[in-house]
């Protein structure tokens, strides 16, 4: 199923670069048929970016449910918040990647790009502050060290801070 291609509301844009849970969402099950629609494997975070971002392009309209159903908790010792660098870094970077790749051909992602970019700059920007995180944490918090943050970061912490530090 295609549909025409539209300038999205500015309200089905917030959805996009509000981001959220799959969990809390309630969707048609046509839009997980033709194609068929799976979480990617072995991912540890942001494993339903691409799909919420896919689905708010595919769905011809997008209610809203007033009522508050879910009660996130933010855990300080949670997986996504303990997980190792290298596997943070794979799950920012697959996200950001599925969410090109599973949409940039609908005929809807030209009406939505800036939302859609938006919500990969901020997928992007949880890199780097996992980055700066790190190194904060090893060497501490101060003005004076905000230098070695960045010379003194490894290579994968590198590719993030550098690009973004330019």
């Amino acid at each position: 199923m295609t549909l025409p291609a539209f300038l999205m509301t500015t309200s089905e844009k917030r959805l996009i670069v509000g981001g959220g849970y799959l969990v809390t969402k309630v969707f048609k099950r046509e839009l997980w048929q033709d194609p068929v629609i799976r979480m990617r494997e072995n991912v540890r975070c942001l494993e339903d970016m691409d799909i919420l971002i896919y689905m708010f392009l595919r769905a011809g309209s997008i209610g809203n449910v007033k009522e508050i159903l879910y009660n996130y908790c933010d855990i300080s010792d949670s997986a996504t918040k303990t997980m190792d660098v290298d596997t943070y870094f794979d799950s920012v970077y697959g996200a950001m990647e599925a969410i090109y790749e599973s949409c940039h051909r609908m005929s809807t992602y030209r009406g939505a790009l800036d939302a859609i970019e938006y919500a990969i700059l901020s997928i992007y920007s949880f890199g780097i502050n996992r980055c700066l995180y790190d190194q904060i944490h090893k060497y501490g918090a101060s003005k004076e060290l905000i230098g070695r943050y960045f010379d003194e970061a490894d290579d994968k912490d590198n590719i993030l801070l550098k690009s973004w530090h330019c």
